[in-house]
């Protein structure tokens, strides 16, 4: 897979983040150990998958650097990040520049030279004809939106579990982790199989249009079948103006597009910001659907990974069904 994205500058900023936030090995404490195993992950989505993976294996803790309906592109690291990287047995992280800031100490800390824990990339275990990109030839990070891709990220992170921790884990937790990722497996293939339920298959051409703030669904529309617009590209980062808003607003009109749907993570102003601009023009606007939930699981409503696919395509059938009405 090509990575051109770490140049010098960006590698120069890590090398910043890393002393700032006191990830050098020389300032860790080597003599002391963390209490139980401890396996780190950036986000709440990656917290569910291992969570699931893990579950009753008493020794095994996992911390997560990002919470709840956080936005991982403009997560910010924290010095708490760093005491919790510190100790970790192994590390798992989206990659594909997900985690914003993040990422560049993740890669450079997943250099074996630069520190002693175990830097998984998860999504380095897809194959290239399976990744995305955008017109810009950026890749897509959200990979999870295509459960068959999460599957195969489950089972390489069993894989790296297996590798990283046989010499801190029993062969009961290992023969427990084994049969918690078998159900799991079996659990997501189910929900992909709910996905592409007779009811998603009924959809008609219009219904098939989603139009989300930012670019996140790209992989769900490839699985899927839908076809996707977003005000914002792949990351909640990236600048947008008002030719965006022009423009998104005129292929609502000349689409007659139905209903519009924001994201748990970003704030609900920009997508009403293109309503506005259709009924600047006479045209009554879309529709804005319940909140869908792209990089981040929330408190209450999709709380995790399954409830938070189920929850997507629920929304969508739901707000054509009878917003569009």
């Amino acid at each position: 897979m090509n990575r051109k994205f770490l140049i010098p500058a960006l590698y120069a900023t890590a090398i910043a983040l890393l002393a700032a936030l006191g990830f050098t090995c020389r300032e860790a404490d080597k003599t002391s150990k963390p209490p139980c195993v401890s396996v780190v992950v950036t986000t709440s989505i990656l917290k569910d998958t291992i969570g699931n993976m893990v579950k009753g294996i008493k020794n095994v803790k996992i911390e997560s650097l990002m919470g709840l309906d956080v936005d991982p592109h403009s997560y910010q690291p924290t010095l708490q990040d760093g005491r919790k990287i510190d100790q970790a047995a192994i590390i798992f992280h989206h990659g594909l520049h997900l985690e914003g800031k993040l990422h560049a100490v993740l890669e450079s800390l997943g250099k074996p030279a630069t520190h002693h824990t175990r830097v998984i990339n998860v999504a380095n275990v897809l194959e290239e004809k399976h990744l995305i990109k955008d017109d810009q030839g950026i890749y897509d990070p959200h990979i999870w939106c295509d459960v068959n891709n999460w599957i195969v990220v489950v089972r390489h992170c069993l894989d790296k579990l297996k590798l990283e921790l046989r010499s801190k884990l029993n062969k009961d937790a290992i023969k427990l982790l084994e049969a918690n990722t078998k159900q799991y497996i079996q659990t997501l293939a189910e929900l992909d199989e709910y996905i592409r339920s007779e009811k998603v298959k009924a959809l008609g051409i219009v219904e098939r249009w989603l139009v989300t703030s930012h670019d996140a669904f790209a992989y769900f529309a490839k699985a899927y079948g839908f076809k996707v617009r977003s005000l914002q590209g792949i990351s909640t980062t990236a600048n947008f103006g008002l030719k965006d808003v022009d423009e998104l607003a005129n292929f609502i009109m000349t689409e007659n597009i139905p209903v519009i749907f924001t994201e748990n993570a970003i704030p609900q102003q920009y997508l009403k910001a293109v309503v506005e601009k259709c009924q600047q023009h006479g045209h009554p606007g879309p529709q804005i659907g319940q909140p869908l939930y792209a990089d981040a699981l929330g408190r209450e409503t999709a709380t995790t990974y399954q409830e938070m696919m189920s929850h997507n395509i629920e929304s969508i059938i739901q707000g054509h069904q009878t917003l569009s009405k």
